[in-house]
Protein backbone atom coordinates (compact mmCIF):
# COMPACT_ATOMS: atom_id res chain seq x y z
CA UNK A 1 0.00 0.00 0.00
CA UNK A 2 0.86 3.62 -0.87
CA UNK A 3 1.94 5.99 2.20
CA UNK A 4 0.37 9.37 1.72
CA UNK A 5 1.79 12.24 3.31
CA UNK A 6 0.51 15.67 3.89
CA UNK A 7 0.09 18.00 1.44
CA UNK A 8 0.83 22.49 2.78
CA UNK A 9 -2.50 24.04 3.38
CA UNK A 10 -2.58 27.63 3.90
CA UNK A 11 -5.16 27.80 6.24
CA UNK A 12 -6.73 24.96 8.01
CA UNK A 13 -8.73 23.67 11.14
CA UNK A 14 -6.65 21.69 13.43
CA UNK A 15 -8.54 19.61 16.05
CA UNK A 16 -7.29 18.45 19.18
CA UNK A 17 -7.07 14.67 20.22
CA UNK A 18 -9.24 15.50 23.13
CA UNK A 19 -12.20 16.60 21.74
CA UNK A 20 -15.43 15.05 22.75
CA UNK A 21 -16.36 14.34 19.71
CA UNK A 22 -13.44 11.71 18.94
CA UNK A 23 -14.96 8.24 19.55
CA UNK A 24 -12.13 5.96 21.24
CA UNK A 25 -12.32 2.09 21.99
CA UNK A 26 -12.35 1.85 25.28
CA UNK A 27 -9.40 0.65 27.40
CA UNK A 28 -6.28 1.16 25.26
CA UNK A 29 -6.00 4.49 24.41
CA UNK A 30 -4.12 7.67 26.73
CA UNK A 31 -5.46 10.90 25.81
CA UNK A 32 -3.87 14.00 26.63
CA UNK A 33 -4.28 17.64 25.43
CA UNK A 34 -1.46 17.06 23.42
CA UNK A 35 -1.65 13.30 21.90
CA UNK A 36 -3.82 10.30 21.99
CA UNK A 37 -1.21 7.51 22.34
CA UNK A 38 -1.84 3.54 22.21
CA UNK A 39 0.29 0.77 21.96
CA UNK A 40 -2.30 -1.56 20.96
CA UNK A 41 -3.10 -3.75 18.11
CA UNK A 42 -7.12 -3.16 17.11
CA UNK A 43 -7.15 0.07 18.74
CA UNK A 44 -9.41 2.51 16.84
CA UNK A 45 -11.14 5.46 17.17
CA UNK A 46 -14.00 7.67 14.95
CA UNK A 47 -15.34 10.48 14.28
CA UNK A 48 -17.33 12.77 11.44
CA UNK A 49 -15.30 15.73 9.44
CA UNK A 50 -16.76 18.21 7.54
CA UNK A 51 -15.46 19.61 4.67
CA UNK A 52 -13.36 17.57 1.66
CA UNK A 53 -10.14 16.63 3.47
CA UNK A 54 -8.26 15.62 6.81
CA UNK A 55 -5.00 14.65 7.41
CA UNK A 56 -3.26 12.99 11.10
CA UNK A 57 -0.37 14.07 12.18
CA UNK A 58 1.76 12.44 14.39
CA UNK A 59 4.62 11.50 16.69
CA UNK A 60 7.03 9.12 16.28
CA UNK A 61 9.77 10.84 18.07
CA UNK A 62 10.14 7.31 20.44
CA UNK A 63 9.90 4.85 17.71
CA UNK A 64 12.13 2.39 16.06
CA UNK A 65 11.99 0.24 13.07
CA UNK A 66 9.59 -1.39 12.24
CA UNK A 67 7.45 0.76 12.98
CA UNK A 68 3.22 0.69 13.32
CA UNK A 69 0.78 0.72 10.95
CA UNK A 70 -2.58 1.56 11.05
CA UNK A 71 -5.61 1.79 8.65
CA UNK A 72 -7.92 4.27 7.68
CA UNK A 73 -11.18 4.50 5.62
CA UNK A 74 -13.85 7.27 5.24
CA UNK A 75 -17.68 6.71 4.93
CA UNK A 76 -17.26 2.80 5.42
CA UNK A 77 -15.40 2.49 2.17
CA UNK A 78 -12.25 0.24 1.98
CA UNK A 79 -9.46 0.82 4.04
CA UNK A 80 -6.04 2.22 3.28
CA UNK A 81 -2.83 0.90 5.24
CA UNK A 82 -0.29 3.74 6.50
CA UNK A 83 3.13 3.40 8.12
CA UNK A 84 4.60 5.43 10.38
CA UNK A 85 8.12 6.58 9.94
CA UNK A 86 11.16 9.40 12.02
CA UNK A 87 9.94 12.06 10.05
CA UNK A 88 6.71 12.23 12.71
CA UNK A 89 4.79 12.69 8.96
CA UNK A 90 1.21 13.96 8.58
CA UNK A 91 -0.92 11.63 6.82
CA UNK A 92 -3.81 12.62 4.68
CA UNK A 93 -6.68 10.29 4.75
CA UNK A 94 -9.09 11.88 3.26
CA UNK A 95 -8.97 14.30 0.04
CA UNK A 96 -11.31 15.56 -2.98
CA UNK A 97 -14.91 14.65 -1.07
CA UNK A 98 -17.39 15.97 -1.76
CA UNK A 99 -17.97 19.25 0.86
CA UNK A 100 -20.31 18.40 3.44
CA UNK A 101 -19.65 15.42 6.33
CA UNK A 102 -18.02 12.22 6.09
CA UNK A 103 -17.25 9.50 8.76
CA UNK A 104 -13.39 8.75 9.31
CA UNK A 105 -12.46 5.39 10.90
CA UNK A 106 -8.52 4.92 12.13
CA UNK A 107 -7.60 1.34 13.31
CA UNK A 108 -3.97 0.72 14.53
CA UNK A 109 -3.21 -2.01 12.46
CA UNK A 110 0.24 -4.35 14.30
CA UNK A 111 2.63 -2.73 16.54
CA UNK A 112 6.60 -4.79 16.67
CA UNK A 113 6.64 -7.39 19.41
CA UNK A 114 10.19 -7.46 18.66
CA UNK A 115 11.19 -4.03 20.60
CA UNK A 116 9.86 -2.55 23.41
CA UNK A 117 6.53 -1.43 23.86
CA UNK A 118 6.00 -1.04 27.78
CA UNK A 119 8.69 0.73 29.54
CA UNK A 120 9.70 3.05 26.77
CA UNK A 121 6.77 2.42 24.25
CA UNK A 122 8.96 2.32 21.11
CA UNK A 123 5.80 0.97 18.67
CA UNK A 124 3.34 3.49 20.34
CA UNK A 125 1.05 4.90 18.17
CA UNK A 126 0.78 8.73 18.81
CA UNK A 127 -1.71 10.98 17.13
CA UNK A 128 -1.34 14.70 17.79
CA UNK A 129 -3.67 16.49 15.63
CA UNK A 130 -6.80 15.79 13.19
CA UNK A 131 -6.35 19.13 10.45
CA UNK A 132 -9.59 19.52 8.53
CA UNK A 133 -10.37 22.33 5.98
CA UNK A 134 -10.66 26.10 7.23
CA UNK A 135 -14.05 26.32 9.60
CA UNK A 136 -14.59 22.39 9.52
CA UNK A 137 -16.29 21.17 12.33
CA UNK A 138 -16.33 17.53 13.94
CA UNK A 139 -19.84 15.39 15.03
CA UNK A 140 -19.83 12.43 17.31
CA UNK A 141 -21.29 9.56 15.96
CA UNK A 142 -22.81 7.37 18.12
CA UNK A 143 -21.54 5.16 21.05
CA UNK A 144 -22.88 1.40 20.98
CA UNK A 145 -24.44 0.62 24.26
CA UNK A 146 -21.82 -2.12 25.51
CA UNK A 147 -18.24 -2.11 26.08
CA UNK A 148 -16.07 -4.66 25.96
CA UNK A 149 -12.28 -5.41 27.10
CA UNK A 150 -10.78 -7.86 25.61
CA UNK A 151 -7.11 -9.10 27.29
CA UNK A 152 -5.03 -12.01 25.35
CA UNK A 153 -1.96 -12.78 23.56
CA UNK A 154 -0.48 -12.77 19.89
CA UNK A 155 -4.18 -14.45 18.80
CA UNK A 156 -6.36 -11.59 20.14
CA UNK A 157 -3.90 -8.97 18.60
CA UNK A 158 -3.65 -10.77 15.04
CA UNK A 159 0.05 -12.16 14.82
CA UNK A 160 0.38 -14.27 11.89
CA UNK A 161 -2.75 -13.70 10.22
CA UNK A 162 -0.86 -12.76 6.72
CA UNK A 163 1.45 -16.28 7.64
CA UNK A 164 4.65 -15.94 8.39
CA UNK A 165 7.05 -17.50 5.32
CA UNK A 166 8.75 -15.13 3.69
CA UNK A 167 7.43 -12.03 5.35
CA UNK A 168 10.46 -10.22 7.10
CA UNK A 169 8.87 -7.59 9.45
CA UNK A 170 6.37 -8.83 12.13
CA UNK A 171 4.06 -5.57 11.59
CA UNK A 172 3.98 -6.65 8.10
CA UNK A 173 2.98 -10.55 9.26
CA UNK A 174 0.04 -8.95 11.92
CA UNK A 175 -3.22 -7.33 11.34
CA UNK A 176 -5.60 -6.70 14.12
CA UNK A 177 -8.41 -6.31 11.43
CA UNK A 178 -8.80 -9.74 10.61
CA UNK A 179 -8.41 -10.95 14.38
CA UNK A 180 -11.69 -11.98 15.95
CA UNK A 181 -11.31 -9.55 19.36
CA UNK A 182 -11.71 -6.79 16.66
CA UNK A 183 -13.84 -7.96 14.17
CA UNK A 184 -16.37 -8.15 17.75
CA UNK A 185 -16.72 -4.44 17.14
CA UNK A 186 -18.48 -5.21 14.01
CA UNK A 187 -20.36 -7.89 14.92
CA UNK A 188 -21.61 -6.89 18.03
CA UNK A 189 -23.78 -3.83 19.36
CA UNK A 190 -20.31 -2.84 21.31
CA UNK A 191 -17.47 -1.00 21.42
CA UNK A 192 -14.40 -3.29 22.08
CA UNK A 193 -10.93 -2.57 23.78
CA UNK A 194 -8.22 -4.89 22.31
CA UNK A 195 -5.42 -5.66 24.84
CA UNK A 196 -3.15 -8.67 23.67
CA UNK A 197 0.29 -9.26 23.67
CA UNK A 198 2.35 -11.63 21.89
CA UNK A 199 3.80 -14.53 24.17
CA UNK A 200 2.34 -13.18 27.53
CA UNK A 201 0.13 -15.13 30.17
CA UNK A 202 -1.12 -15.11 33.30
CA UNK A 203 2.57 -16.01 34.78
CA UNK A 204 4.30 -15.30 31.39
CA UNK A 205 5.55 -12.21 30.44
CA UNK A 206 5.62 -11.49 27.08
CA UNK A 207 7.50 -9.77 23.94
CA UNK A 208 7.85 -6.29 24.20
CA UNK A 209 9.00 -6.41 27.60
CA UNK A 210 5.43 -6.86 28.54
CA UNK A 211 5.24 -7.87 31.73
CA UNK A 212 2.23 -11.16 33.60
CA UNK A 213 -1.29 -10.49 33.22
CA UNK A 214 -1.18 -10.02 36.50
CA UNK A 215 0.52 -6.54 36.35
CA UNK A 216 -0.44 -5.12 32.78
CA UNK A 217 -4.29 -6.02 33.25
CA UNK A 218 -4.12 -2.49 35.48
CA UNK A 219 -2.11 -0.24 33.00
CA UNK A 220 -2.26 1.04 29.74
CA UNK A 221 2.06 0.63 29.54
CA UNK A 222 4.09 1.16 32.37
CA UNK A 223 3.24 3.86 35.18
CA UNK A 224 -0.01 4.63 32.96
CA UNK A 225 -3.12 3.39 35.24
CA UNK A 226 -5.98 2.27 32.77
CA UNK A 227 -9.12 3.31 34.00
CA UNK A 228 -12.13 1.38 34.42
CA UNK A 229 -14.57 3.65 34.99
CA UNK A 230 -14.84 5.89 31.92
CA UNK A 231 -16.54 4.25 30.34
CA UNK A 232 -17.53 1.31 32.39
CA UNK A 233 -16.51 -2.34 31.11
CA UNK A 234 -20.31 -4.33 30.78
CA UNK A 235 -17.90 -7.76 29.73
CA UNK A 236 -14.10 -8.94 30.41
CA UNK A 237 -13.46 -11.32 28.21
CA UNK A 238 -9.79 -13.36 28.98
CA UNK A 239 -8.02 -15.32 26.32
CA UNK A 240 -5.16 -16.25 28.41
CA UNK A 241 -2.93 -19.28 29.17
CA UNK A 242 -1.92 -20.66 25.62
CA UNK A 243 1.83 -19.61 27.10
CA UNK A 244 1.67 -20.75 30.36
CA UNK A 245 2.98 -24.02 31.17
CA UNK A 246 2.58 -24.37 35.06
CA UNK A 247 -0.85 -23.92 36.86
CA UNK A 248 -2.45 -20.33 36.55
CA UNK A 249 -5.13 -20.77 38.84
CA UNK A 250 -3.75 -18.69 41.74
CA UNK A 251 -2.82 -16.05 39.23
CA UNK A 252 -5.88 -15.57 37.22
CA UNK A 253 -7.83 -15.53 40.41
CA UNK A 254 -5.99 -12.84 41.93
CA UNK A 255 -6.78 -10.78 38.69
CA UNK A 256 -10.81 -11.90 38.87
CA UNK A 257 -11.28 -10.72 42.00
CA UNK A 258 -9.07 -6.89 41.55
CA UNK A 259 -11.06 -6.37 38.54
CA UNK A 260 -14.58 -7.71 39.97
CA UNK A 261 -13.85 -4.36 42.51
CA UNK A 262 -12.34 -2.25 40.39
CA UNK A 263 -15.11 -3.11 37.61
CA UNK A 264 -18.29 -4.29 39.67
CA UNK A 265 -21.08 -3.98 37.17
CA UNK A 266 -18.98 -6.14 34.56
CA UNK A 267 -19.14 -9.44 33.58
CA UNK A 268 -15.83 -11.35 33.28
CA UNK A 269 -15.82 -14.44 30.62
CA UNK A 270 -12.91 -16.63 31.35
CA UNK A 271 -12.21 -18.44 27.85
CA UNK A 272 -10.68 -22.01 27.06
CA UNK A 273 -7.43 -21.12 25.15
CA UNK A 274 -7.65 -22.28 21.73
CA UNK A 275 -5.25 -25.20 22.37
CA UNK A 276 -7.36 -26.08 25.01
CA UNK A 277 -5.09 -26.14 28.32
CA UNK A 278 -5.96 -25.19 31.60
CA UNK A 279 -9.72 -26.35 31.49
CA UNK A 280 -10.12 -27.19 34.55
CA UNK A 281 -8.28 -24.74 36.06
CA UNK A 282 -10.10 -21.88 34.67
CA UNK A 283 -13.57 -23.81 35.51
CA UNK A 284 -11.97 -23.73 39.74
CA UNK A 285 -10.81 -19.73 39.28
CA UNK A 286 -14.94 -19.40 38.21
CA UNK A 287 -15.78 -21.63 41.09
CA UNK A 288 -13.51 -19.78 43.69
CA UNK A 289 -14.79 -16.22 42.31
CA UNK A 290 -18.07 -16.93 43.43
CA UNK A 291 -19.73 -14.40 41.75
CA UNK A 292 -22.72 -14.90 39.42
CA UNK A 293 -20.81 -12.56 37.02
CA UNK A 294 -18.05 -14.86 36.47
CA UNK A 295 -18.29 -17.59 34.39
CA UNK A 296 -16.36 -19.88 32.20
CA UNK A 297 -16.38 -19.98 28.16
CA UNK A 298 -16.03 -23.28 26.48
CA UNK A 299 -14.30 -22.69 23.23
CA UNK A 300 -13.34 -26.17 21.85
CA UNK A 301 -14.12 -26.43 18.05
CA UNK A 302 -13.51 -22.48 17.10
CA UNK A 303 -9.78 -23.09 15.69
CA UNK A 304 -8.12 -26.37 13.79
CA UNK A 305 -4.55 -26.54 13.64
CA UNK A 306 -4.77 -26.64 9.98
CA UNK A 307 -6.05 -23.28 9.74
CA UNK A 308 -3.08 -21.45 10.62
CA UNK A 309 1.21 -20.89 9.23
CA UNK A 310 2.35 -22.75 12.39
CA UNK A 311 -0.62 -25.11 14.10
CA UNK A 312 -0.84 -22.27 17.05
CA UNK A 313 -1.91 -18.40 15.27
CA UNK A 314 -5.12 -18.85 12.72
CA UNK A 315 -5.22 -17.25 9.52
CA UNK A 316 -6.73 -14.10 9.14
CA UNK A 317 -10.49 -16.19 7.15
CA UNK A 318 -9.60 -18.35 10.19
CA UNK A 319 -10.53 -15.55 12.52
CA UNK A 320 -12.68 -13.86 9.88
CA UNK A 321 -14.73 -17.42 8.89
CA UNK A 322 -15.05 -19.49 11.88
CA UNK A 323 -13.87 -17.77 15.36
CA UNK A 324 -15.31 -14.28 15.25
CA UNK A 325 -19.07 -15.75 14.75
CA UNK A 326 -18.63 -18.28 16.92
CA UNK A 327 -17.18 -15.75 19.55
CA UNK A 328 -20.10 -13.48 19.03
CA UNK A 329 -22.43 -16.33 19.30
CA UNK A 330 -20.68 -16.97 22.78
CA UNK A 331 -20.56 -13.40 24.17
CA UNK A 332 -24.01 -12.28 22.81
CA UNK A 333 -26.24 -13.28 25.82
CA UNK A 334 -23.86 -11.91 28.38
CA UNK A 335 -24.34 -8.43 26.63
CA UNK A 336 -28.19 -7.48 28.69
CA UNK A 337 -28.97 -3.80 28.89
CA UNK A 338 -29.19 -2.71 32.98
CA UNK A 339 -28.98 1.02 34.28
CA UNK A 340 -25.30 1.33 35.76
CA UNK A 341 -24.27 3.40 38.29
CA UNK A 342 -26.57 2.72 41.04
CA UNK A 343 -25.18 4.37 44.13
CA UNK A 344 -26.68 4.53 47.95
CA UNK A 345 -26.46 7.06 50.69
CA UNK A 346 -27.65 5.96 54.02
CA UNK A 347 -28.98 8.91 56.79
CA UNK A 348 -31.71 8.44 59.38
CA UNK A 349 -34.10 6.09 58.48
CA UNK A 350 -33.70 7.00 54.97
CA UNK A 351 -31.52 5.97 51.77
CA UNK A 352 -31.17 7.78 48.93
CA UNK A 353 -30.34 5.93 45.40
CA UNK A 354 -29.07 7.18 42.18
CA UNK A 355 -27.83 6.00 38.86
CA UNK A 356 -26.66 6.46 35.26
CA UNK A 357 -30.19 7.09 32.85
CA UNK A 358 -30.38 4.55 30.57
CA UNK A 359 -30.98 5.36 26.68
CA UNK A 360 -34.55 4.54 26.07
CA UNK A 361 -35.65 3.59 29.01
CA UNK A 362 -39.44 5.14 30.35
CA UNK A 363 -39.24 4.64 33.79
CA UNK A 364 -37.10 2.47 36.09
CA UNK A 365 -37.95 0.08 38.49
CA UNK A 366 -36.84 0.00 42.10
CA UNK A 367 -36.19 -3.15 44.01
CA UNK A 368 -35.21 -3.69 47.63
CA UNK A 369 -34.36 -7.00 49.56
CA UNK A 370 -33.26 -7.38 53.25
CA UNK A 371 -30.44 -10.29 52.06
CA UNK A 372 -28.00 -9.88 49.17
CA UNK A 373 -29.20 -11.60 45.78
CA UNK A 374 -32.83 -11.02 47.18
CA UNK A 375 -35.18 -11.82 46.52
CA UNK A 376 -36.55 -7.94 45.92
CA UNK A 377 -39.76 -6.88 45.94
CA UNK A 378 -40.57 -3.63 43.95
CA UNK A 379 -41.34 -0.47 45.96
CA UNK A 380 -41.36 2.23 43.70
CA UNK A 381 -41.82 3.21 39.58
CA UNK A 382 -39.83 6.61 38.84
CA UNK A 383 -39.15 8.28 35.66
CA UNK A 384 -36.64 9.94 37.34
CA UNK A 385 -32.48 8.57 38.23
CA UNK A 386 -33.00 9.39 41.79
CA UNK A 387 -34.93 7.81 44.43
CA UNK A 388 -35.09 8.08 48.16
CA UNK A 389 -36.69 5.19 50.32
CA UNK A 390 -37.92 6.09 53.67
CA UNK A 391 -39.55 4.97 56.99
CA UNK A 392 -36.69 2.00 56.83
CA UNK A 393 -35.28 0.96 60.25
CA UNK A 394 -31.72 1.61 61.67
CA UNK A 395 -29.38 -0.53 62.11
CA UNK A 396 -30.87 -3.00 58.92
CA UNK A 397 -28.71 -3.57 55.66
CA UNK A 398 -30.87 -3.03 53.27
CA UNK A 399 -30.46 -4.07 49.14
CA UNK A 400 -31.47 -2.74 45.86
CA UNK A 401 -30.89 -3.29 42.52
CA UNK A 402 -32.78 -0.87 39.36
CA UNK A 403 -34.39 -1.94 36.24
CA UNK A 404 -35.48 0.05 33.22
CA UNK A 405 -38.55 -0.16 31.38
CA UNK A 406 -37.67 -0.14 27.83
CA UNK A 407 -39.66 -0.22 24.49
CA UNK A 408 -38.71 -4.36 24.36
CA UNK A 409 -39.48 -4.75 28.04
CA UNK A 410 -38.32 -4.81 31.03
CA UNK A 411 -34.24 -4.73 31.56
CA UNK A 412 -32.22 -6.71 33.40
CA UNK A 413 -31.65 -5.49 37.11
CA UNK A 414 -28.40 -3.68 37.78
CA UNK A 415 -25.58 -4.55 40.53
CA UNK A 416 -26.87 -4.52 43.73
CA UNK A 417 -25.81 -1.96 46.41
CA UNK A 418 -25.87 -2.13 50.24
CA UNK A 419 -27.33 0.62 52.61
CA UNK A 420 -27.50 0.67 56.46
CA UNK A 421 -29.64 3.21 57.78
CA UNK A 422 -28.05 4.84 60.71
CA UNK A 423 -29.45 7.55 63.51
CA UNK A 424 -28.26 10.85 63.53
CA UNK A 425 -25.29 11.83 66.17
CA UNK A 426 -26.37 14.89 67.64
CA UNK A 427 -22.74 16.70 69.00
CA UNK A 428 -22.11 19.80 71.15
CA UNK A 429 -19.06 20.95 72.61
CA UNK A 430 -20.21 22.89 76.21
CA UNK A 431 -18.25 24.25 78.89
CA UNK A 432 -19.39 22.08 82.15
CA UNK A 433 -18.20 23.35 85.84
CA UNK A 434 -14.96 20.80 85.09
CA UNK A 435 -14.19 22.63 82.23
CA UNK A 436 -15.08 21.74 78.27
CA UNK A 437 -17.25 19.03 77.85
CA UNK A 438 -18.55 17.25 74.79
CA UNK A 439 -22.34 16.57 74.44
CA UNK A 440 -23.51 13.68 72.44
CA UNK A 441 -27.30 13.39 71.78
CA UNK A 442 -29.59 10.43 69.66
CA UNK A 443 -32.85 9.72 69.22
CA UNK A 444 -34.17 6.66 71.64
CA UNK A 445 -36.21 5.27 68.47
CA UNK A 446 -32.36 4.20 66.51
CA UNK A 447 -32.64 1.25 68.84
CA UNK A 448 -29.85 0.44 70.96
CA UNK A 449 -27.14 1.97 69.23
CA UNK A 450 -23.41 1.30 70.47
CA UNK A 451 -21.17 4.52 70.45
CA UNK A 452 -17.49 4.36 68.90
CA UNK A 453 -14.63 7.20 68.99
CA UNK A 454 -11.74 7.69 67.10
CA UNK A 455 -8.76 9.92 67.19
CA UNK A 456 -8.53 10.41 63.51
CA UNK A 457 -9.79 9.45 60.40
CA UNK A 458 -6.81 8.21 58.65
CA UNK A 459 -6.97 4.81 58.00
CA UNK A 460 -7.22 2.13 59.01
CA UNK A 461 -9.20 3.82 61.11
CA UNK A 462 -9.03 2.99 64.98
CA UNK A 463 -12.76 3.00 66.78
CA UNK A 464 -13.20 2.26 70.12
CA UNK A 465 -16.10 1.58 71.81
CA UNK A 466 -17.50 4.66 74.29
CA UNK A 467 -18.55 2.53 77.44
CA UNK A 468 -19.81 5.68 78.96
CA UNK A 469 -23.86 5.50 80.02
CA UNK A 470 -25.84 7.57 78.75
CA UNK A 471 -29.43 9.22 80.44
CA UNK A 472 -32.88 9.17 78.61
CA UNK A 473 -34.86 12.83 78.70
CA UNK A 474 -38.19 13.19 76.61
CA UNK A 475 -37.14 10.51 73.81
CA UNK A 476 -32.89 11.50 73.49
CA UNK A 477 -30.45 9.61 74.73
CA UNK A 478 -27.53 12.10 76.33
CA UNK A 479 -24.15 11.16 76.74
CA UNK A 480 -21.17 13.58 78.08
CA UNK A 481 -17.78 13.16 77.69
CA UNK A 482 -14.57 15.24 79.42
CA UNK A 483 -12.66 17.26 76.73
CA UNK A 484 -9.56 19.46 76.86
CA UNK A 485 -9.06 22.64 74.16
CA UNK A 486 -6.64 20.42 72.01
CA UNK A 487 -9.08 17.20 72.30
CA UNK A 488 -9.90 15.81 68.55
CA UNK A 489 -12.16 12.99 68.75
CA UNK A 490 -14.64 11.60 65.63
CA UNK A 491 -18.33 9.55 66.67
CA UNK A 492 -20.11 7.15 65.12
CA UNK A 493 -23.13 5.42 66.20
CA UNK A 494 -23.59 1.75 64.71
CA UNK A 495 -27.20 -0.22 65.49
CA UNK A 496 -26.20 -4.02 66.56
Amino acid sequence: MLLSLSVQWAQATTISMTNSAILYSPFNWGVTAERAKTINAGAYFKVIFSGASCQLTTDTSSNTAPYSQFWARVDGGAFTQYTLSATNPAFVVAQGLVKRKHFLEVVVKSTSETIDRWTKQRTAVVFTSLVLDTGATVTAPARKPFNILIFGDSITEGVRVNGYSGITYDTDRNDALQTYSWLLSQELPAEVGVVGFGATGINTSGSGSVPVLGTSYAYLWAAQARSYTDPEPDLIVYNEGTNDGGSITTGMLAVVRALLKAAPNARQLLLLPFNGTHASELKTVVANAASPRVSYGDTKGFFTASDSSDSLHPYGYSHIGFIAPKMASLIAPLLQLAPKGLSATASNSVVTLSWSPLIGATNYYIKRATASGGPYTTIATNTLTTYSDTSLLNGVSYYYVVSAALGTGESVDSAEVRAMPEPLLGLRRTLGPDGAEILLSWPTNAGNPALFAAPDLRPPISWQLVTNVSSITDGVHYLTLPATQDDQRFFRLRTP
